[in-house]
């Protein structure tokens, strides 16, 4: 049972979360965040000299090698896609990074600072987690910022208002066919209408990822029956929009065809909800924290 050794092994519950993200337990995996532990748009000086990597501790073992896949700011494109706003959705497509673009937008600059991608990427979360003119101008520092989010985007910011109106008659929204019910407000007991866009969000990316999840599984066990190897080749690991494939090793000229093959099921998955969603793939030989990524 070697394959076993010196393994964490983590319960995963596919309804776990209120949407249909998965959550895993004893020990929660989806903790193990990707890079440093510190946010990459804070300058954070001396400090930064003594950030960590938690992924440091996690590899393949020997004789077995990784491919990591993660998808694309897979929130982001899908609130893109369910909001219908065509200039982001464009933008993406165009392969702008989502807070990239934002910021180039609101401040009408080529090449904005870290101060401007910050705000920027605020903005963006704040879409999909519901917050206001009051938030927005809070985070900006300027309360011109959230009249250029309203010409800028108009679509965006008309999902925000209809899907809250939406939670405030009905307690619930649907995505993918699901109803996901809003819980109250613990501190005024109504319920909490503006987390509607982030059940949204989270419910189709949750479905996302299952499909591919599930895509991936059917693949590498048929590779498994060709190869007549039972461990040829498995799902090892979900993390939130990260999925990790274990090999038997393999030199790169007979992994990376396999490669191919998984990203264009991830790929796959978002196709089937009407969302472009890129993939990006890494090569992981020893430590979890130095991944190679490669392109196809």
């Amino acid at each position: 049972d070697h394959l076993y050794k010196d393994r964490l092994r983590s319960s995963f519950n596919p309804t776990g979360t209120d949407t249909t993200r998965l959550s895993s337990s004893n020990p929660n995996l989806q903790n193990v965040g990707k890079g440093e532990e510190f946010d990459p748009d804070i300058d954070w000086g001396e400090l930064a000299e003594d950030s960590y990597k938690l992924r440091e501790v996690f590899g393949p073992e020997p004789g077995r090698i990784w491919l990591d896949m993660d998808y694309d700011q897979l929130q982001l494109r899908v609130f893109a896609y369910v909001s219908g706003e065509q200039r982001l959705i464009k933008a993406l497509e165009d392969g702008w990074d989502a807070h990239n673009f934002v910021a180039c937008q609101i401040y009408k600059t080529d090449s904005p600072t870290k101060i401007q991608r910050r705000v920027a990427k605020s903005i963006n979360f704040g879409f999909i987690f519901g917050a206001g003119e009051k938030k927005i101008t809070a985070v900006s520092g300027d309360p011109e910022v959230w009249r250029t989010v309203n010409r800028l985007f108009p679509n965006a910011v008309d999902f925000l208002n209809k899907t809250s109106q939406e939670v405030r008659r009905t307690g619930y929204v649907t995505t993918g066919g699901y109803r996901l019910y809003i819980p109250l407000d613990p501190w005024n007991g109504g319920v909490r209408a503006y987390a509607g866009v982030c059940y949204k969000v989270q419910g189709l990316e949750g479905l996302i990822v299952k499909r591919a999840m599930v895509y991936w599984h059917k693949h590498l066990k048929q590779l498994c029956k060709v190869y007549r190897h039972s461990s040829y080749a498995y799902l090892s690991l979900q993390v939130h929009d990260e999925l990790i494939a274990d090999f038997t090793y393999l030199p790169r000229n007979r992994l990376l065809p396999h490669a191919s093959m998984l990203k264009s099921l991830m790929e796959k998955a978002g196709q089937d909800y009407g969302v472009v969603t890129p993939a990006t793939i890494s090569i992981v030989s020893e430590s979890w924290d130095k991944c190679e990524e490669v392109a196809l």
